[in-house]
């Protein structure tokens, strides 16, 4: 099947089979630099796996920054006179939290 139909998931899952099998090949013949682009292979596969991870989570933590900021706004205009003492500090907090994750 050509790469190019397989998904993300299934491209990486083929690409840990291929270099373990070629690992196995190397071993078994002694043909030098196979088991080198074998472990390289792996490598990269596994590098790609954890931005893909990163990046879901990511994309979880931006959509609960949305709701939140959302939410924010929404009280904002409702209040009308301004937001409470503890509704200050509970955005304070936010902002401080927003300010840690950023560096």
């Amino acid at each position: 099947m050509p790469a190019s139909a397989l998904n993300l998931y299934d491209l990486l899952h083929y690409t840990r089979v291929s270099a373990t099998a070629l690992q196995d090949l190397a071993d078994a013949t002694g043909a030098p630099f196979l088991k080198t682009v074998a472990g390289v292979s792996l490598s990269i596969s596994s590098m790609i796996q954890d931005v893909r991870m990163n990046r879901e989570r990511c994309v979880r933590m931006l959509q609960g920054i949305h709701k939140l900021l959302c939410g924010i706004a929404t009280l904002c205009v409702r209040s009308g006179h301004g937001l409470s003492p503890k509704m200050l500090d509970n955005i304070g907090s936010f902002a401080q939290y927003l300010r840690v994750a950023v560096r």
